[in-house]
């Protein structure tokens, strides 16, 4: 409607930006299929056919939403309105219509964007994991690659600024930084243990007004668990994936906060766990900061010593 005349198009009819997203329906899972079939890792089929699956179905139905919700503009719809306090909705009869219009809005903001985005992320991360080669056989990004990157990166802040789509952009961001840094140290095994607490943190919030405090017997626990997860930290050498981790926790409480609600008790156990564990890692650090032998096994910007290279070094021979 805004290059082609709208003749062309009439209202009751796809308009031509339908017809590119139902090519995109049928493209997108193709390319995708193939980019997997690219990967020098062997992903498990079943995964991948689910989230292509998936994807193609969230997309048809945001499709649908997206074709009627661009109509409706105009007709004077107002996107920076809700669907009750549009001007051209809120006077409609019987009342019962605007639930309709509210359940599209539903299928075209929230259900479609989350079948559709969450499979592709999952396939994209799925297919950067095998992206790893010895540090010798490493090859630079040709000179093509740089010129497609910046297309690349303005297609994907509109489709994260327009699909809404922060949280999952950041979760997988996090989630790829944390696999470049653990390849480099070999501790892959970690990440799903991690990923899975965070997919986990991320539905312990509820409305304000709702909102339980942690339980004494909770409060008791805190201290064992962040005890264990100080452990598992220092001794499997994991700081930067809990770093990452953490920092993704706090971005979805800040988030989650501009949107009226907070943690319930089990995500405050969780966070606080997190919470009293960096603490604990910054306590032991700063105790170890000077020791000379520690250093030089422990080199680098992040320095972590194993609790048991502390024993070794310190403690065993006083026995």
């Amino acid at each position: 409607m805004i290059v082609l005349p709208l003749e062309w198009f009439p209202l009751n009819k796809p308009s031509a930006g339908d017809y590119f997203h139902m090519a995109y329906n049928v493209i997108t899972p193709i390319l995708l299929l193939k980019l997997i079939e690219r990967s020098p890792k062997v992903l498990p089929r079943s995964a991948v056919y689910l989230c292509i699956v998936t994807l193609v179905m969230g997309a048809s139905i945001h499709l649908v939403g997206d074709s009627i919700n661009h109509r409706l503009l105009l007709s004077g719809y107002q996107l920076h309105l809700s669907v009750r306090e549009n001007p051209i909705i809120k006077d409609l009869k019987p009342a019962s219509l605007i639930d309709s219009f509210e359940l599209l809005y539903y299928y075209d903001e929230q259900l479609g964007h989350l079948m559709w985005y969450i499979p592709y992320f999952l396939i994209l991360f799925l297919y950067f994991i095998g992206c790893f080669t010895p540090t010798k056989e490493q090859n630079g990004l040709p000179v093509s690659g740089w010129l497609l990157l910046g297309f690349s990166a303005l297609y994907y802040w509109y489709l994260v600024t327009e699909g809404q789509i922060f949280e999952l952009f950041l979760l997988t961001f996090v989630a790829m930084v944390a696999v470049v840094i653990l390849q480099q140290h070999k501790g892959l095994r970690y990440i799903p243990y991690f990923l899975i607490l965070f997919l986990y943190f991320i539905g312990c919030f509820t409305p304000t007004k709702e909102q339980n405090g942690l339980p004494v017997s909770g409060w008791l626990l805190l201290g064992f668990s962040a005890l264990y997860y100080w452990y598992l930290v220092t001794e499997g050498q994991i700081f930067e994936l809990f770093l990452l981790t953490f920092v993704a926790m706090v971005a979805v409480v800040i988030l989650q906060q501009h949107k009226g609600l907070r943690l319930d008790g089990n995500g405050l156990f969780l966070f606080g766990t997190f919470s009293v564990t960096m603490a604990l890692v910054v306590v032991w650090v700063t105790y170890l900061w000077n020791d000379p032998v520690l250093r030089k096994k422990y080199p680098g910007l992040l320095y972590v010593p194993e609790p048991w290279s502390y024993y070794t070094l310190h403690i065993k021979d006083t026995h």
